[in-house]
């Protein structure tokens, strides 16, 4: 199926199968662009959780009436969020 060659073709870019390094530079990226996002999050006083090598980045609003406004920031700034 069309999705599973995608996939297996998505890994074999990561792992460098394909004899370029453009997985090699998307990884590092995500971690430059991930540690970056943390850093300023926290730098405006939010408590961000989780672990500092994964690009998933929880943080901690608090303030329930917040929320919505805060997810529709991040999604007018191009940036995926979950809000929960």
């Amino acid at each position: 199926p069309p999705a599973a060659e995608q996939a297996l073709t998505a890994m074999k870019v990561i792992m460098g199968e394909d004899g370029t390094n453009v997985g090699q530079n998307k990884l590092s990226q995500l971690a430059r662009n991930s540690a970056y996002f943390r850093k300023k999050l926290m730098d405006m006083g939010l408590q961000v959780l989780g672990n500092d090598a994964s690009p998933v980045v929880p943080a901690m609003l608090y303030n329930p009436a917040k929320m919505p406004a805060f997810s529709r920031l991040c999604l007018k700034n191009g940036v995926a969020v979950v809000v929960v």
